[in-house]
């Protein structure tokens, strides 16, 4: 019974092994996968925003030339936004390149 026992656990390594390499040879291949498609996403995204932010900022002229009162939180609130894409941007550049 222990010998059967032993020779299967045997058996079960050795598959195992064998189908680890299929496993790395598909994180790899996810790998190369994902850096494929991340410049031109990352590029898509930042059109988004330059497009978002230039809405946000005719608005925020807009209600300036209106005579709205405490409009420095609007802008503070756009400029916060712009910031954060350009470093979400450069930030993710650097983890995936």
């Amino acid at each position: 019974m222990r010998r059967l026992f032993y020779t299967l656990l045997f058996v079960f390594i050795n598959v195992m092994v064998a189908k680890a390499d299929d496993g790395i040879d598909g994180i790899y291949g996810a790998t190369s996968d994902v850096r494929s498609f991340f410049n031109p996403i990352s590029d898509l995204i930042l059109a988004i925003g330059a497009i978002v932010g230039t809405a946000g900022g005719l608005r925020v002229y807009a209600k300036w030339n209106a005579g709205e009162h405490h409009i420095e939180r609007e802008v503070m609130g756009w400029m916060g936004a712009c910031i954060f894409l350009e470093l979400v941007g450069v930030i993710m550049k650097a983890m995936f390149m």
